[in-house]
């Protein structure tokens, strides 16, 4: 459905469904009809709807929504340390042995990639979460930042 708009000597707003013709079904629309017709209906179920109750709940289901999107996002962060932290001691320990012992050695360098990749998974995780949050729920970024 979109808004269109009838210009004879005055702006007469009319909904149109034109999915056939972008399909390039048909060369006409679906269907339509006035506005005036459905827009007081409208306007009168969206004024009973927002009353003080119903606002104050959808403000609270906000608040915990971007809670817990806080605390995911601050899990992910905290993953991401982890595996940082992981894959550090993996490399100061690949690092600290002789390289004369070449069965360790590989050992640990095989450790020291297996935490490098844990550490990647987890950075590609969270970018995934966040590049998602921005493009599902950009107005609530934006107000943060």
């Amino acid at each position: 459905m979109t808004v269109r708009y009838i210009m004879n000597d005055k702006c007469a707003p009319f909904y149109a469904c034109n999915w056939r013709k972008r399909q390039g079904v048909t060369h006409s629309l679906c269907f339509s009809f006035k506005a005036s017709v459905t827009d007081p209906i409208i306007e009168k179920k969206v004024v009973a709807v927002l009353t003080p109750a119903n606002l104050s709940i959808a403000i609270n289901a906000l608040n915990q929504f971007e809670k817990h999107n806080t605390t995911l996002n601050k899990q992910g962060e905290m993953n991401i340390q982890r595996c940082q932290y992981q894959a550090d001691l993996a490399q100061r320990s690949f690092e600290q042995l002789d390289p004369a012992n070449r069965l360790v050695a590989a050992s640990l360098e095989k450790s020291w990639n297996l935490e490098l990749e844990k550490l990647a998974i987890a950075e590609k995780e969270h970018r995934d979460y966040m590049a998602k949050q921005e493009k599902e729920f950009p107005a609530c970024r934006k107000k943060r930042a």
